[in-house]
C-alpha cells in the first residue's frame, strides 16, 4: 500500500557546502541515501540515470536512494551547491548501524541493497521531480541553506535533532505544495489567492470572493479552475490545512486553540477535515512528527 507524503519522518544524516571543480568523486555514482542539492552557479551539468541536465542558478537535484549519478564541471567551469542527504522513514537503519556520512559506490560496482536507507512505496514522493527551479520560491532555497546552517550550529544533539528534523518536514511539504499550486497571470485570481493566503482562517463565501475579485460567482468558479485545478473552496481549505500542519510542527498550542485561530467553530469539525486530508488525526500528526 502506497504511503502518503505526510507519513514521511525526515532524519537529516549530512549536510555540506560542495565546490565541484572535476574531482574523481564527481564520477558516475550510486548514494544510500536520499539526497539534495540546491545549485548556486550556472556552470556545467549533472547526469542523473540516462538524463543530462546543465546546471542552473537556482536549480534543485533530488536523487533516490541507489540512482546512478554523475557531475560534470572542469576547473573552468566549476559550480558549488548546498547538499542534504538524510533518511526519510521511520523504518531507516539507526545511525549505529550506518555511519552519519553518506555512502557512495562508484560504478562500474554496485552498492550492496543492505546498505541502502528504508525505501517505501510513495506515489507522492516518486512524483516530486528528479530537476526543479527554485527561483520562483525564494522562500524554499532560504529554508534548505538555513537548514544546512543549522547542521553546524552549537545546539544540544537531542534538541538539534528535532529542529533540523521538523524543518526538513516544513520543507518537504512546502516544496510539494509549491508544485501543485499552479502560477496565474490573471490579477483577479492573484488576489483572491493572495487573501485565501494571508487569512487562512476566513470563510470565502460567493459574496466575499467576489468582492475580491470584481467576478461574478459563475465566471469566477470558472477561471479559477482554469488556474488552480481547483475550487475556491478547495483551494482555501488546502492553505487552512498548511497552516495547520505548521502549527502543529512549529507551535505548542492545543489542538483546540489551533482549529480556534483558523476559524473553526468545533474541534471535532477541524479534526474531520484534518483527518480526511492527512490520513490521520492533528494530535496523532504532531505526535509522529515531533515525538
Amino acid at each position: 500500500m502506497s504511503k502518503k507524503l505526510l507519513q514521511i519522518q525526515p532524519h537529516i544524516r549530512y549536510a555540506d557546502y560542495y565546490n565541484y571543480h572535476g574531482a574523481p568523486t564527481d564520477a558516475r555514482r550510486q548514494c544510500n541515501l536520499y539526497s539534495f542539492h540546491l545549485f548556486l552557479q550556472e556552470h556545467g551539468s549533472i547526469q542523473v540515470e540516462d538524463r543530462l541536465y546543465p546546471v542552473k542558478p537556482g536549480m534543485l537535484v533530488f536523487i533516490r536512494p541507489g540512482q546512478m549519478h554523475s557531475f560534470h564541471f572542469g576547473s573552468e567551469q566549476q559550480s558549488s551547491s548546498y547538499n542534504i542527504y538524510c533518511d526519510l522513514w521511520p523504518e531507516a537503519p539507526d545511525a549505529m548501524d550506518l555511519p552519519a556520512m553518506p555512502l557512495f559506490t562508484f560504478s562500474p560496482a554496485m552498492m550492496e541493497e543492505r546498505m541502502f536507507t528504508t525505501i517505501e512505496s510513495c506515489s507522492q514522493l516518486d512524483e516530486l521531480p528528479t530537476v526543479h527551479s527554485l527561483n520562483r520560491y525564494p522562500h524554499l532555497s532560504e529554508l534548505f541553506i538555513d537548514i544546512y546552517r543549522t547542521c553546524d550550529q552549537p545546539i544540544e544533539p537531542a534538541y538539534k535533532r528535532i529542529l533540523l528534523d521538523s524543518m526538513m518536514l516544513v520543507w518537504l511539504l512546502q516544496w510539494n505544495y509549491a508544485l501543485q499550486s499552479l502560477p496565474t497571470d490573471d490579477p483577479r485570481i492573484r488576489r483572491v489567492i493572495a487573501e485565501m493566503e494571508r487569512y487562512p482562517e476566513r470563510r470565502y463565501d460567493n459574496g466575499l470572493l467576489s468582492e475580491i475579485s470584481g467576478l461574478e460567482k459563475s465566471h469566477l468558479h470558472k477561471l479559477f479552475r482554469q488556474h488552480t485545478g481547483i475550487t475556491p473552496q478547495g483551494y482555501s481549505l488546502r492553505v487552512r490545512m498548511r497552516k495547520a500542519v505548521s502549527m502543529l510542527l512549529e507551535s505548542n498550542l492545543s489542538v483546540t486553540s489551533i482549529a480556534e485561530q483558523l476559524g473553526y467553530e468545533s474541534i471535532h469539525y477541524f479534526t474531520l477535515k484534518f483527518t480526511k486530508n492527512y490520513g490521520m488525526s492533528p494530535t496523532a500528526f504532531r505526535r509522529l512528527h515531533r515525538g
